[in-house]
């Protein structure tokens, strides 16, 4: 294939487009594990795979491709995160929630227990193991391991053992994580930033391995955090 080489980008990798001029526009970069994306401001998505191979890009690393839903149709996103080891999850226009651990191929949506698509999500982040996403109503959901309490439900689950549909975050026995604004995810553990600048953090984390309930973190004072550094993940208020 002739290449249309008019833009390239530096990110941890070269990356050169092919048959698109430009990404220009563009409001939204990720990098995951084994995948990088771009959410352009028309909610068309464009994927590349890192070093270590993939299935974006016909495999070469450095060519982003225009992603498509299972019927060939452009996908249209509102936000989208990394998910897994070479997936990407997407924040669809209707609020609907839609995973795809193939670097854009084999769509599906996230279900709740009823069977019926997540909907009103507003941001997501996803980790290797653990996905958390927030919704309309400032609530917090998570799904996948629970090894370390990466749910957030106060309780851990088995090796090995994925739970597919999402549950809610707790901050104890009854109650619930509310006011949420953004949640990001890691490998073991996930931060959550509500409204009021408060910052809470559940799973396997420094606030304490054994609390598994989502737990506001305080500097050694005790007072409110205003950004808090905790294995590489920052999380600052805005």
């Amino acid at each position: 294939m002739r290449k249309n080489f008019l833009f390239c980008l530096f990110l941890g990798l070269y990356l050169c487009l092919d048959t698109f001029p430009s990404l220009a526009f563009t409001t939204q970069i990720i990098s995951g594990y084994n995948i990088n994306a771009a959410l352009k401001s028309d909610g068309t998505v464009w994927a590349w795979t890192g070093p270590w191979g993939g299935a974006c890009g016909a495999n070469a690393t450095n060519i982003a491709i225009q992603l498509k839903d299972n019927v060939g149709n452009p996908i249209k996103a509102i936000g989208f995160a990394p998910s897994g080891i070479a997936g990407l999850l997407l924040i669809n226009a209707n609020g609907t929630l839609s995973n795809s651990t193939t670097c854009g191929n084999n769509w599906v949506n996230v279900i709740d227990s009823s069977g019926k698509p997540i909907t009103n999500v507003i941001q997501a982040s996803g980790g290797i193991y653990t996905t958390a996403f927030v919704k309309s109503d400032g609530t917090v959901w998570n799904y996948g391991d629970n090894l370390y309490g990466e749910l957030g439900t106060g309780s851990v689950g088995n090796a090995g053992v994925v739970n597919a549909v999402p549950v809610q975050v707790k901050i104890n026995a009854t109650q619930f994580l509310t006011g949420v604004k953004s949640v990001r995810t890691s490998g073991l553990y996930s931060v959550a930033l509500k409204a009021d600048g408060t910052i809470w953090a559940w799973g396997y984390t420094m606030a304490g391995a054994t609390n598994f309930y989502a737990t506001q973190l305080n500097d050694i004072n005790g007072n409110q955090l205003p950004m808090w550094q905790i294995l590489g993940q920052q999380v600052m208020v805005s």
